[in-house]
């Protein structure tokens, strides 16, 4: 008797302690652990994503449509995902307040929001919505944190097995995890704009049309294509800066970008039309500001489509890139950053800095900027200007390296025959004042 009950109390012991095991076992694969911070190039911003125990996360930044984007999905035994970490950092977010937002993402969702709250994390506050989809069981826990500059950052949980505990753990050690510290760059830049716009881009012409050619050579000097930017004060009233900005590239495949751009001296309101013709087709859209901060993107080829989105202080359209300079080079600052809205309606921040001229470097250099994109093309500049801040010389990089060298409109002619008629079309039109 002794015997079979030492042997019963074994059993019941070794059950403990496997019911003791599967528990820390759950509890480990339920863990949250989250990754090192993932600096945002450019920003100020970090964010740590769940990593292992089944999770696999991004490990830099991705730059599409006006957002960076960092992601982390959770892939179960059977090979299927059941979770995933989203964070998105938008340049440009929506004008709605965040309960209207809670209520498109349900809505483009087909789902319902199950409650709301707000929380603060890392000293910023998140308002945060539960949203659950009602045709497969799969729900979503979906944060907005507003910050400085018209930046905007969203926190996506996804959870398709019920565990919303887990969820919310998860959410919250994710927001908490965000390190963010006000960008002194980019107000800078917003200043530096803000100076552009009370001078007025008239203020940049001396009563004189502005025109700048370029000639683009490659790394063996052979002449590849040319940039071609015109613009003068005119009479209309409020759009009174008018012109075109033309880019065409002969080789190694012939592209051409036009743009046709209305303003009003400060920029507050303009209107531009862009083509661009290419081997992949023709592509065509407008954009238009008509209210502060407010833009209009119209993609009309190769299909139509319409958006709106907010436009921060530092943004600046990117034909009036060379008042943008020279109103660096007449401040103080040594580093900024702004957001250039691209011909196709995309904003792009933009890191430009100072640098010394070597000597003996560029007869004439009185200033060289260099002027790096930070959307991950590795797209750079560097930029040679005069004692009048005029651009002498460009040293362009992507991939390949492309020099730049100041030209008149003669020699373009003479360069490349096959887009004589058009380039003096466009010169004639700007000196009648009719671009």
């Amino acid at each position: 008797m002794r015997k079979y009950g030492a042997d019963k109390i074994a059993l019941l012991g070794f059950l403990v302690l496997a019911l003791l095991t599967a528990h820390l076992v759950i509890i480990s694969k339920s863990a949250v652990k989250l990754s090192e911070p993932v600096k945002l190039i450019c920003d100020d911003l970090s964010v740590s994503l769940p990593s292992g125990n089944g999770w696999q996360n991004e490990s830099r930044w991705r730059y599409y449509e006006n957002t960076f984007a960092i992601s982390s999905i959770f892939i179960s035994g059977r090979g299927s995902v059941t979770a995933m970490t989203n964070c998105r950092y938008l340049l440009t977010p929506p004008e709605a307040a965040a309960d209207i937002q809670f209520r498109q993402k349900a809505l483009a969702m087909n789902g319902t929001i199950e409650k709301t709250g707000q929380i603060t994390a890392g000293g910023l506050s998140v308002d945060w919505a539960l949203i659950k989809k009602q045709t497969i069981p799969l729900e979503m826990l979906f944060g907005i944190i507003s910050l400085p500059n018209n930046r905007q950052v969203n926190i996506e949980v996804f959870q398709a097995e019920g565990n919303i505990e887990l969820a919310e753990r998860l959410f919250k050690n994710v927001a908490e995890g965000l390190k963010f510290k006000n960008n002194l760059l980019l107000e800078a830049g917003g200043k530096t704009v803000s100076e552009i716009k009370n001078r007025h881009i008239s203020a940049f012409l001396n009563n004189q049309p502005y025109e700048s050619f370029f000639i683009i050579r490659d790394e063996k000097g052979n002449s590849t294509g040319f940039t071609m930017d015109m613009f003068a004060a005119g009479q209309n009233i409020p759009l009174s800066i008018e012109g075109t900005s033309s880019f065409y590239l002969r080789r190694p495949y012939a592209q051409q970008q036009i743009i046709s751009f209305k303003s009003d001296d400060s920029f507050d309101e303009f209107a531009c039309r862009t083509d661009f013709g290419s081997v992949l087709g023709p592509k065509a859209a407008e954009l238009r500001l008509d209210k502060p901060s407010a833009m209009t993107v119209i993609k009309l080829i190769p299909q139509a489509e319409k958006k709106t989105c907010r436009i921060g202080p530092a943004a600046i359209p990117e034909f009036f890139i060379d008042p943008l300079l020279s109103q660096m080079i007449d401040s103080s600052y040594k580093q900024i950053i702004v957001d250039i809205i691209e011909a196709d309606g995309r904003i792009v921040p933009a890191l430009i800095s100072r640098a010394d001229v070597p000597a003996g470097d560029e007869e004439d250099t009185e200033h060289l900027l260099n002027m790096e994109i930070l959307d991950g093309r590795g797209f750079s500049q560097k930029m040679y200007l005069n004692a009048q801040k005029q651009i002498l010389k460009i040293l362009l990089r992507q991939k390949d390296l492309y020099v730049l060298e100041k030209t008149d409109l003669e020699n373009i002619v003479k360069e490349f025959p096959e887009q004589a008629g058009y380039v003096l079309k466009q010169s004639r039109l700007l000196k009648q004042d009719k671009p």
